[in-house]
């Protein structure tokens, strides 16, 4: 376990009684990003089997309680499947060599609510309640996420400037602030379902799983054929997701084999009058020769 990210118990006072009374929490363990120095996935683990899992899935979830006591793991989050009327911000690198960035002082200073530091100590955690005004979820230079669902969030306790307390009257203001300094800036959400361009993954345990499959040594094999390679590189991914199309197809197109043919829309090969991509397409029949062999 990483001791730069243990959350320690001592600091539970510090997070707002609110939060602790929701039994929306869960644990998490760092995993090295490949290729990225000083990069960590923060995996979320079901605390009840101790293995990786899917942060939005309410099933998955325990007591502030249970979580604080628990041993082996590197934090704890608090998650959000469906909106509750918080909204769980995440300003990232905005503290560099000790000193807060301008514009982060302000956006707290505007939100005047329940900031904590972030594990790394390089940004800050806010959470605010109000409603997400907006369909953007990244702002100024992708500095700045805003989420009110489907998302978790590390929770250190380290709280910034005594802020303890959720504010509830500040949301209008932090998105005019935040169209001011990225005025801009707009996000474009992957469809990957149509898109052969390599895309970004913002699950973590999406991004998990493709640091698994890159460390595999069938990714990195040379493949003369590149039918044969897709082929190979679909079942290791369903592999890992357990067949969940879904997710082998965000994994997939966040890889560098994304390629045009990946796009291309065929005969779905068992439902009538239906299309779906070469991708799909490979994923589904993988699955399918699967089953033949088993």
């Amino acid at each position: 376990m990483n001791s730069n990210f243990s959350f320690n118990p001592s600091l539970s006072a510090n997070i707002p009684a609110r939060l602790k009374s929701l039994d929306q929490w869960l644990v998490w363990k760092a995993q090295p990003r490949t290729g990225q120095e000083n990069k960590f996935t923060k995996v979320p683990y079901n605390l009840r089997i101790s293995l990786p899992s899917d942060a939005t899935s309410a099933d998955t979830w325990a007591t502030f309680d249970q979580v604080v006591r628990a041993t082996g793991y590197d934090g704890i989050g608090f998650a959000i499947d469906n909106p509750i009327g918080l909204l769980l911000i995440d300003l990232d690198n905005c503290i560099v060599n000790g000193v807060v960035e301008d514009w982060a002082k302000e956006l707290i200073q505007i939100c005047d609510t329940y900031t904590e530091y972030s594990p790394s100590g390089r940004g800050f955690h806010l959470i605010l309640q109000g409603q997400k005004l907006v369909s953007k979820t990244r702002f100024h230079h992708e500095q700045v996420e805003i989420y009110d669902s489907g998302r978790y969030l590390t929770i250190t306790g380290e709280v910034y400037q005594d802020q303890r307390e959720i504010n509830d009257s500040t949301a209008e203001l932090l998105f005019e602030y935040l169209d001011q300094i990225s005025p801009a800036e707009s996000v474009v959400k992957a469809q990957p379902s149509i898109t052969s361009n390599q895309t970004e993954i913002n699950s973590p345990l999406d991004r998990a799983i493709l640091g698994e499959i890159q460390t595999h040594p069938q990714y990195s094999q040379e493949w003369s054929d590149l039918s044969e390679r897709d082929v190979n590189l679909i079942g290791l991914t369903n592999f890992y997701t357990g067949n969940n199309f879904n997710q082998t197809e965000r994994v997939l197109l966040a890889t560098e084999f994304c390629r045009d043919k990946w796009s291309q829309l065929r005969q779905h090969p068992a439902i009538e009058d239906q299309k779906i991509t070469f991708l799909r397409y490979q994923i589904v029949v993988g699955k399918m020769r699967t089953l033949l062999v088993s």
